[in-house]
């Protein structure tokens, strides 16, 4: 119909002008004016629906995303964490680097020595989860995201370790020789539970976040 008028209005060199007098969610009635002749013209939004679900999908997916965001950003545990933090995230850190500098005692040797299978592969790939989530935890970005690979080391390290010794009766000696790996995991449980604390990137990047979306973008 649109397209009728436009070349009734070109054939007949009248200028066609169109006035929106009417709408409503799904339809809309126009104006139309060729010459002297006027139109009344009515025209139903068809995609009418299909815009209105695309919108809610685009918003149900804006605020899952943002809520992913405060659940995994946002933390509101005391400035003191920040020790926490440099206590676990240092240690792995250290561990990392000395897998790449001492290969032969705490790299792939050691690897070799305690049956982790395909020592070659595992112990850069572990050395280098240690040094960069260390550093993560370290520098309070990304924070809890960072704890999870770690939390899936230390399990290892503890079962490959520690747990022969269990079996062999030296109780007293297993605990010893765990007390790193037990700090570490109840250190990690912590900032996976209460977050990286008020001093971390990921404050940094929530403030960033809520201030974005109080101007609208």
């Amino acid at each position: 119909m649109a397209r009728q008028l436009l070349d009734h209005s070109q054939t007949e060199d009248r200028p066609l002008y169109g006035v929106v007098q009417h709408m409503e969610p799904d339809q809309a009635r126009i104006k139309v004016t060729i010459g002297r002749r006027v139109l009344l013209l009515g025209f139903r939004f068809r995609h009418q629906i299909t815009i209105d679900d695309s919108m809610k999908a685009r918003g149900s997916s804006r605020q899952a995303a943002m809520l992913l965001n405060q659940r995994t950003l946002v933390s509101t545990p005391p400035k003191a964490t920040l020790l926490i933090r440099l206590l676990v995230g240092v240690v792995f850190l250290s561990e990392g680097i000395q897998k790449f500098l001492f290969p032969a005692t705490l790299g792939v040797g050691r690897f070799l020595k305690i049956g982790i299978p395909a020592p070659q592969i595992m112990a850069p790939f572990v050395g280098g989860v240690d040094v960069v989530c260390g550093s993560l935890v370290v520098l309070g970005l990304l924070s809890r995201w960072a704890t999870l690979p770690l939390l899936a080391v230390i399990p290892v390290a503890i079962a490959t370790t520690k747990l022969p010794m269990l079996f062999a009766g030296k109780f007293c000696g297993m605990a010893h020789e765990s007390r790193v790996d037990y700090s570490m995991l109840m250190g990690l449980l912590f900032l996976l539970a209460v977050g990286p604390g008020p001093l971390s990137a990921d404050r940094h990047l929530t403030k960033d976040s809520a201030g974005t979306e109080r101007k609208g973008f």
